[in-house]
């Protein structure tokens, strides 16, 4: 049985590689694959660790990025500088030094502070598994492999193909260096993002599951019981309730010699009642693990909102403040009485900003959808609980677990948030985009003033 659990959890393991791998490269996840159990029968079997070099190869990044950053961000403000308008300048670099941040105390985080959390939540989840998805493990790794994959590939061919076409036009400007530099910063940033937005749907995937086990058990069973109980008069023989047989068989050989001198109408009602005892126990049992499991899936929420918080609010300034910037240079270009020699000089420049623009917005819609949706599935588990206990047909003993679960469900906190500074939800989706606009009509109004004497356009 353990080696069958222990293969369950490679199947997780294999499903997520494409993601850890990625993740590993860029070097916000220093985890490598080794035998658990050492032996020719288990060498296929692979187990996650934090891997010693990992660790030094993120440290290596660290390092780099940091050294890279300084003369590429003083590079940029004086280029910048002679080119367009102090406002331009300040909202550039504002959201350069905040993508910075990000990336770094991604590696940080995520590679030296938070890796041990971070690998137990993967093995957490992995033993949540074993229970929630006993029944659909090949359907539900199969489509996160092919997920994870398609995500990377759509990723990967972005920015290669932005690259290509930034350093292309832009090589006399910017360089190779710079170029680069500002590219492996959006990537790491952005694979950040996808492993906490996969992280996210993957627990609202399992709060789900959570609510189905707990909606199914209770309903299915206590019909079972009610049938049991409605035919117990009319039939001679034990009626069919879905239990474990070879169980039913073993308490039936257990209870024979006592029910040996019973007449045939006692035997029956007495291992019905038998039968109705152990399903009700087993009910109780289910909803006990199912209280742990949840209370399993808030630790990996709690680990997730460790790992990712300050890099998240991070990301979220340097999206919206890259949004802002990129949608006031559309509309100057648009609206405006240009010269044509600028607007032919910038035509490229807006290409690539609304290039930027799409990552950066969708950064910001996938994080909060995700944590939304989540959080809804999580809260649906406390009005599933409210609902099962009007049924006037429970069992004592199943209505006594279900008001603990009821009472548990008070005490547990399954927010989303950005280092505790707000919560990730639509809510704050709506007053981001409300802080956009703000911003939109500030720029536009310090364009009107002084943007007519700048150089270029903003």
């Amino acid at each position: 049985m353990q080696n069958e659990r222990f293969i369950r959890k490679t199947d997780f393991l294999s499903a997520i590689k494409p993601l850890i791998y990625a993740s590993k490269l860029i070097g916000i996840a220093p985890f490598r694959f080794t035998d658990q159990y050492p032996g020719k029968n288990n060498r296929n079997n692979k187990y996650i660790e934090t891997s010693t070099w990992g660790i030094a190869h993120s440290l290596i990044l660290i390092l780099g990025l940091s050294i890279a950053f300084i003369p590429h961000l003083n590079f940029k403000i004086t280029h910048i500088h002679f080119s367009y308008s102090y406002t331009f300048v300040i909202f550039d670099v504002v959201g350069s030094v905040f993508l910075f941040l990000a990336s770094v105390m991604s590696l940080l985080q995520q590679a030296i502070i938070y890796r041990e959390e971070l690998k137990d939540s993967l093995l957490t989840i992995c033993h949540i598994d074993t229970y929630l998805l006993r029944k659909s493990y090949s359907t539900v790794y199969k489509k996160t492999n092919i997920i994870l994959v398609s995500q990377l590939f759509i990723t990967f061919s972005y920015f290669v193909t932005l690259f290509s076409f930034d350093f292309i036009t832009r090589r006399t400007d910017f360089g190779f260096f710079h170029c680069f530099i500002r590219y492996v910063i959006n990537v790491l940033d952005v694979v950040m993002s996808l492993q906490f937005v996969n992280l996210i749907f993957l627990i609202g995937h399992r709060f789900t599951v959570l609510n189905m086990e707990l909606s199914c058990t209770i309903t299915a069973n206590q019909m079972n019981i009610e049938e049991n109980a409605s035919s117990s008069e009319q039939n001679d023989t034990v009626s069919v309730i879905e239990v474990d047989l070879n169980n039913t068989i073993r308490r039936e050989k257990r209870f024979r010699n006592i029910l040996r001198y019973k007449s045939d109408t006692d035997t029956h009602i007495y291992t019905n009642e038998l039968l109705r005892k152990r399903l009700r126990n087993q009910i109780v049992l289910t909803v006990r693990t199912l209280r742990r499991i949840y209370l399993l899936l808030h630790s990996v929420i709690m680990t997730v909102n460790s790992c990712f918080g300050i890099q998240i609010m991070l990301t979220i300034i340097s999206s919206a403040t890259a949004t802002t910037l990129n949608i006031h240079t559309l509309i100057v270009v648009l609206t405006k009485d240009l010269d044509t020699p600028v607007k032919d000089t910038m035509s490229t420049f807006l290409m690539l900003n609304l290039a930027w623009t799409v990552p950066a917005v969708l950064r910001l819609i996938v994080i909060t959808a995700s944590c939304e949706m989540s959080k809804k599935e999580a809260e649906r588990t406390a009005v599933i609980v409210q609902k099962l206990l009007l049924n006037r047909y429970l069992d004592h003993d199943i209505l006594e677990e279900l008001q603990l679960f009821s009472q548990q469900l008070l005490h547990v906190n399954t927010n989303f948030t950005a280092c505790g500074f707000f919560t990730l939800d639509f809510g704050f989706l709506y007053s981001t985009l409300g802080s956009v606009v703000t911003f939109l009509i500030f720029l536009t109004q310090v364009w009107e003033s002084y943007g007519q004497h700048s150089r270029v356009i903003v």
